[in-house]
């Protein structure tokens, strides 16, 4: 898997590099040392994986996942963050992340994180889930009353498993309910939102704010 890893420290992008090399789950690393940088090698080398620093110069991860989300929008992206308050996690989660990882985890945690997004789920774990999930109202007053999308209390119930890269079974675990139930909601709601994944799915509930973050 060809990885890119945007982040200016040069001894924690060679450490990184060497972490993800050794484990074997990374065949080529690309380095980029801005988030300028990390857009132009996104193009230029077309990584299978992006794994952004949140605090960079010359565009901080935010704004370069923005331009890659637009121009790119199937490149699974990482975030790694110092920060730990909602306004940073709630900023990336926005910005359309698959995943948030703090930069004190153990390593073991970054290999779970990048092979769990890459098997087509999410990474929001501990406190970032706790955050994303708050966020999202579970009693339906999250939802926007004028729109012409309508999310039921109980799909804004599995869209926050969704959240928390819960897969159909593991929600299905979670509210008590049946696995068909849960993927019948599911196809209600990608039906609703006119999108064919979990990824896209949450990603358009926020952008056409039916869900206020």
């Amino acid at each position: 898997m060809k990885i890119l890893i945007a982040e200016d420290h040069t001894l924690v992008r060679a450490a990184l590099k060497n972490l993800l090399v050794n484990m074997g789950i990374a065949t080529q690393v690309i380095e980029a040392g801005d988030g300028r940088d990390a857009v132009r090698k996104a193009k230029d080398f077309d990584p299978d994986f992006i794994i952004l620093d949140y605090d960079m110069p010359n565009y901080n991860a935010i704004y370069a996942c923005n331009i890659i989300t637009v121009k790119w929008p199937c490149k699974p992206i990482l975030i790694v963050s110092m920060h730990q308050t909602p306004e940073y996690v709630l900023e990336a989660f926005r910005a359309g992340v698959q995943g948030i990882i703090y930069k004190e985890s153990p390593a073991e945690d970054l290999i779970k994180a990048i092979q769990t997004i890459v098997n087509g789920k999410t990474w929001f774990k501990g406190s970032v889930a706790e955050i994303v999930a708050e966020s999202l109202s579970g009693n339906g007053e999250g939802l926007r009353k004028q729109t012409w999308h309508k999310l039921t209390v109980r799909e804004l119930e599995l869209l926050k498993c969704f959240i928390k890269g819960l897969n159909s079974e593991e929600t299905a675990q979670r509210l008590n309910i049946a696995k068909r139930t849960v993927d019948v909601h599911k196809s209600n709601m990608f039906r609703k939102l006119k999108v064919n994944s979990t990824q896209k799915l949450i990603s358009c509930a926020i952008r056409h704010q039916i869900i206020e973050l």
